[in-house]
């Protein structure tokens, strides 16, 4: 749609000057425009450009076009000036030379002024990257620059120096909020204080079998398909792991390999070589120059790696192990290698090192394998209203470390509110020792506690008694990886594949369930299913061991027993006081019946004789002494409280 406006004359300019404005506007584009068109052009040219007072624009002359289309208008403008003037003889108007800036030219700015403005586009863009979440981009030359700065200034470093620049590095990044050289990684002292990791009075609440013994079957009805924990024993002695998956075997063998330690606050990876690792768990403060070691830290950085074997460099590791035989079935090996979900971890780590509680991921198992060193565990059987608020709640100053979950959230599973108020179980306690494996079934919820320098391997498995929830869970989750597995289990087993298929969109089974798209064992948070859960029965022989299991739990019982002998001091003098008031209020009360008794007296002796009083007629009543207000409020007030 096309329109034009005359505007008024040039008051400006000459009167013979005149401009036409023509707004164009393109309705797909919603762009809009000014052309401003000249009158008169050979008529400014012969009389002279420069006497007319070409030199400005004229200021009535608003000009909104496209800086490319205004700047090649203005370029034909003066191209034609100048044709006109040769035609004349006459020289061009000085005036009428494009400058660089009208004619589109970009100007020369100096080094200073380029370095600003790139400078502040860097700026904007890293400013906008943080805002969306992105990860900075550098070309391979910028990161090739930026590395050799690095190597530069590492160069002036030792060895060591070195080394723990990236331990701290690490540091940063997995847990932000502390810092590193403010000495928060051991503000709460857990390092120092030894019934952090104390054992003492602690229950060995899961059953254990060898495997020389129970045969696969038997496994399945007692353990998998019921749902119940369980420790295997004789079942890794013949892995080479068992003698080679040590610190000083790693170091040797995979000294330069990087290692996943946590993530960053974006969710990205933070690895660190075994070699710098090493270092770190191994050296004391005394030997470190920069006291960055694992020593003193609250909650040491571990290594739970799920990419060791799909890495050159840590591969062999594969080899120096096997799965046992309770845990060859494994579904979700039917969707290949690169479809299915991270299910392998190689955990290595120390003392006050490993994993706050949770629940492992679209309901599958996990067995776990202690090389070296005592893992504590603590288990909750699925639960009716068992949920994650109740287990990490707000307010408690947990901070996703293991170490803290078990100072702060831990007595309160032991507590009499826990398990008779809030009717929820008591948790299941063992100690893991090297040579065992630790089975957890789906949907229980486990914290785990390194008692020493450990070393170790999980899996999580999916078998085909627990298929139906897998598949619920993973359609849900994952619902791109599961339609791929069911073409892989229409080929393979159709068995499964016909469940799968008969199993409804969303049925009252999975009503409650709810799932997380992480694929980290350790991070996963869901909540019980609806199905298969437990009613809590009181365990005899776990009942009579002692309530107060270490100092903590002792602290915490003198501070209730305390705080319950001040609430019944407390309400022993409200009572008091209560019967006070009411013991001054009944005594005011007999006064005033007598004062008024005494009054009726009086007046009946002045008053006329019963006997000449009409028939019928009584005596006159004594007025009643009123009562103060503050009586009145008084007896309220007792009268309220005893209600």
């Amino acid at each position: 749609m096309t329109w034009s406006r005359r505007l008024e004359r040039l008051e400006s300019g000459p009167s013979w000057l005149s401009a036409s404005v023509f707004l164009e506007r393109s309705t797909p584009r919603r762009s809009a425009k000014l052309v401003v068109t000249i009158a008169n052009l050979p008529r400014l040219i012969s009389g002279g450009g420069g006497a007319l007072g070409w030199s400005r624009r004229p200021t009535d002359v608003v000009d909104v076009a496209p800086p490319h289309e205004r700047a090649a208008r203005e370029s034909d403008m003066t191209a034609a000036a100048f044709s006109a003037a040769h035609a004349a003889g006459d020289a061009a108007p000085m005036d009428l030379v494009p400058h660089a800036k009208s004619a589109g030219v970009p100007e020369k700015k100096s080094a200073a002024d380029s370095a600003a403005d790139a400078a502040t586009a860097a700026r904007d863009k890293s400013k906008n990257d943080a805002k969306h979440g992105k990860k900075s981009k550098t070309t391979k030359d910028d990161s090739k620059g930026e590395r050799d700065d690095d190597d530069t200034r590492d160069a002036k470093l030792s060895p060591v120096e070195r080394c723990e620049k990236r331990i701290r590095a690490a540091k940063r990044a997995t847990r932000s909020e502390l810092s590193v050289s403010g000495g928060e990684w051991s503000k709460n002292g857990y390092a120092f204080n030894p019934d952090v990791l104390s054992t003492a009075n602690l229950g060995d609440d899961v059953p254990r079998i060898s495997a020389k013994e129970v045969s696969v079957r038997e496994f399945r009805e007692r353990f998998e398909n019921p749902r119940l924990p369980c420790i295997i024993t004789d079942a890794m002695d013949h892995w080479p792991a068992m003698k080679t998956w040590t610190y000083d075997g790693f170091l040797s063998r995979f000294g330069n390999q990087k290692f996943k330690v946590g993530a960053d606050d974006d969710g990205y990876a933070v690895r660190l070589k075994f070699q710098h690792i090493y270092h770190y768990v191994t050296c004391t403060n005394e030997n470190s120059p920069g006291k960055v070691t694992a020593e003193s830290d609250d909650s040491p950085l571990y290594i739970f790696d799920g990419s060791f074997g799909d890495k050159d460099g840590s591969k062999p590791l594969l080899d120096d192990y096997d799965v046992p035989a309770y845990f060859k079935e494994d579904l979700f090996g039917v969707a290949g290698e690169k479809r299915r979900p991270p299910y392998r971890w190689v955990v290595i780590g120390p003392p006050r090192s490993g994993s706050s509680v949770h629940i492992d991921p679209l309901a599958t198992s996990a067995w776990n394998a202690l090389i070296s060193g005592k893992k504590r565990w603590c288990l909750f059987p699925p639960t009716r209203g068992l949920t994650k608020p109740d287990l990490k709640p707000k307010g408690l100053g947990l901070d996703g470390e293991s170490v803290t979950w078990f100072r702060k959230m831990y007595p309160r599973t032991r507590s009499h509110e826990w398990r008779f108020e809030k009717n929820f179980p008591t948790p299941l306690d063992v100690v893991q020792n090297p040579g065992e494996i630790m089975y957890v079934p789906d949907g229980w919820w486990h914290a785990v506690l390194n008692l020493e320098h450990t070393v170790a391997v999980t899996q999580n498995v999916v078998g085909s008694g627990r298929f139906d929830k897998v598949w619920r869970m993973t359609k849900r989750g994952r619902p791109k990886m599961s339609a791929r597995w069911l073409e892989k289990l229409k080929e393979k087993r159709t068995d499964l594949a016909a469940i799968a298929l008969q199993q409804p969109r969303r049925g009252f089974e999975s009503a409650d369930e709810k799932t997380s798209s992480s694929s980290s064992s350790s991070s996963s948070e869901e909540s019980s299913d609806s199905e298969d859960l437990y009613e809590y029965k009181p365990d005899a022989v776990r009942d009579e061991r002692p309530a107060v299991c270490d100092a903590v739990l002792r602290e915490m019982a003198a501070a209730r027993e305390k705080r319950r002998a001040a609430e019944a001091r407390a309400a022993a003098r409200a009572r008091a006081r209560r019967e006070a008031e009411k013991g001054s209020t009944k005594t005011s009360g007999e006064k005033n019946r007598a004062v008024s008794g005494t009054k009726s007296g009086s007046e009946s002796r002045d008053s006329v004789p019963r006997e000449s009083r009409p028939d019928g007629a009584k005596s006159p009543k004594s007025p009643k002494s009123p009562k103060s207000p503050k009586t009145k409020k008084r007896t309220r007030d007792v009268e309220m409280a005893d209600a």
